[in-house]
């Protein structure tokens, strides 16, 4: 009888150890989860930055011509980060509480991640033409089939993401 009252009292000690146990688990996937994953660096993507710098952060260009007035364009398709799913987070939370936290170890342990490897659908990928000069630097930074001035010049660039 006396065990059975301890064993009592110990079991909401014990339910409030194992909820904290899983909600410190779970924070780690769900979080990675849900959040915007930039895949580009773009703060060195602005008006005057090399040909070099710009391709070798979006990668090679789709389509290249020049424009009458002797203003060279490139076209640029790269993957600019990966969305955050709240649907995916709400699973992985639901997945560390039904596993009591094995969820997360599992995830951990795997040779690719369960939470960083995404479908292709959620990938975000940005267009931009850049202009350039004949020093082969940036002239200016337009969203696409926008309208260039002759000169090919911008306003400043905001780089924003979904």
């Amino acid at each position: 009888m006396r065990g059975l009252r301890r064993m009592k009292r110990s079991l909401p000690q014990n339910t409030i150890a194992l909820v904290f146990t899983v909600v410190l688990l779970s924070s780690c996937a769900v979080a990675k989860t849900a959040r915007w994953k930039p895949s580009v660096d773009t703060a060195d993507l602005q008006i005057g930055a090399s040909r070099t710098v710009i391709e070798g952060r979006m990668g090679k260009p789709t389509h290249e011509w020049d424009l009458p007035s002797g203003v060279h364009c490139a076209s640029y398709e790269f993957e600019a980060g990966r969305l955050g799913s709240r649907g995916d987070a709400s699973m992985m939370a639901f997945m560390d509480v039904a596993t009591a936290g094995l969820w997360e170890v599992i995830d951990e342990v795997t040779p690719h991640a369960l939470s960083e490897n995404r479908a292709p659908l959620r990938m975000y990928f940005r267009r931009v033409l850049v202009t350039y000069g004949d020093d082969e630097l940036a002239r200016g930074f337009f969203e696409p089939y926008a309208l260039v001035p002759d000169n090919g010049v911008s306003g400043p660039v905001r780089w924003t993401h979904p």
